[in-house]
């Protein structure tokens, strides 16, 4: 019985358009542990749901825009759970880290549009992961390492 309720589940949440599935994942992990196949079904979902870098960056920054509150959202960077503080998000998005990437890789990835837009995805979740430590992690700005990182990401993922 069980099985076949988390096989029903999963297959109706697949259907959802991502930032409805994300939001959906996100409700199923606050669940209360009263009925573990509940929690079991939703970390799986999470760590399955299919938003790349990109979309799950931007999404984060779309509820940092929209929502004024101190929520915490979890999300996942490389495996690893963490989460973020919608309120740090607004100052996030008026850093050089996040007005100045389009130039920066733009430049770095010798306007390769295929190239700039796989790192600027990867980019974007970077610096949300590490906020509000990114001048102690990576420099004053972007151009402190985004010269290497840019060479790094080439040489690891295309």
């Amino acid at each position: 019985m069980r099985e076949s309720i988390k096989e029903e589940m999963q297959a109706c949440i697949a259907r959802f358009n991502p930032t409805d599935r994300y939001r959906l994942n996100e409700l199923w992990i606050e669940l209360d542990d009263k009925e573990p196949y509940k929690k079991e079904v939703a970390e799986s979902m999470l760590l399955e749901r299919r938003l790349n870098d990109g979309e799950r960056a931007d999404y984060l920054s779309f509820l940092g825009e929209i929502e004024n509150s101190s929520r915490l959202i979890p999300f996942f960077y490389h495996g690893e759970l963490r989460q973020i503080c919608l309120k740090d998000l607004v100052p996030l998005l008026k850093t050089p880290y996040w007005t100045k990437w389009i130039e920066c890789l733009e430049r770095l990835t010798d306007r390769d549009p295929v190239f700039s837009a796989m790192c600027l995805d990867s980019y974007k979740m970077l610096v949300i992961s590490y906020y509000p430590y990114l001048e102690e992690n990576f420099g004053k700005s972007p151009m402190d390492f985004l010269p290497e990182w840019v060479e790094n990401w080439r040489r690891t993922y295309a």
